[in-house]
């Protein structure tokens, strides 16, 4: 059907066509093949022994062995193992990565404010260190407005030693009312 002026395009294409040897079909069932008896233990030992004198005999081969020198065991994990095991490197990245720093950092400070929550009441608190908005905000009044120096605000508040300074100078942060 068609157009008789398809008909030759169509057997062009089918001759471009690449053609593969066609492979003999593997018959389905294997051949029953007689049993045959493994060799002894002994012989294989000897035979191990043998290819071992060989090989230390053979000059290039112990030339080749100092060339590659000792070789660093990689074995499977087994609980009886003697090797003590190295830890390998790990597939991700170093920490000089930016978003694995900032991410490790913070889960050490919400772990270092959380034992700060947890340590709040007790006899050996040693002060708060992570503020919230309002406690800045308290802590900058109370030094631009009210004058107190950093001792006072960081008793009244309850505060470790240092925290204010590291708010800033005077000019630098400061309360804008």
């Amino acid at each position: 059907m068609g157009s008789s002026a398809s008909k030759p395009v169509r057997s062009a294409a089918q001759a471009a066509r690449r053609q593969y040897p066609k492979q003999p079909t593997l018959p389905t069932s294997r051949p029953n093949l007689p049993f045959q008896r493994t060799p002894s233990t002994q012989r294989s030992t000897e035979s191990a022994k043998t290819a071992i004198d060989l090989d230390g005999r053979d000059p290039d081969f112990a030339a080749s062995l100092r060339t590659i020198g000792p070789v660093t065991p990689n074995p499977t994990y087994s609980p009886s193992s003697t090797f003590t095991h190295q830890p390998a490197p790990t597939v991700f990245p170093p920490a000089t990565n930016p978003a694995l720093l900032v991410f490790s950092s913070r889960q050490r400070i919400t772990k270092a404010a959380e034992q700060e929550a947890e340590a709040m009441g007790k006899m050996d608190f040693q002060g708060r260190e992570f503020l919230d908005a309002l406690t800045i905000r308290q802590v900058l009044a109370m030094r631009d407005r009210q004058g107190l120096g950093e001792r006072e605000i960081e008793r009244v508040l309850r505060l470790k030693k240092g925290v204010v300074g590291k708010l800033g100078v005077r000019g630098v942060v400061g309360d804008i009312g």
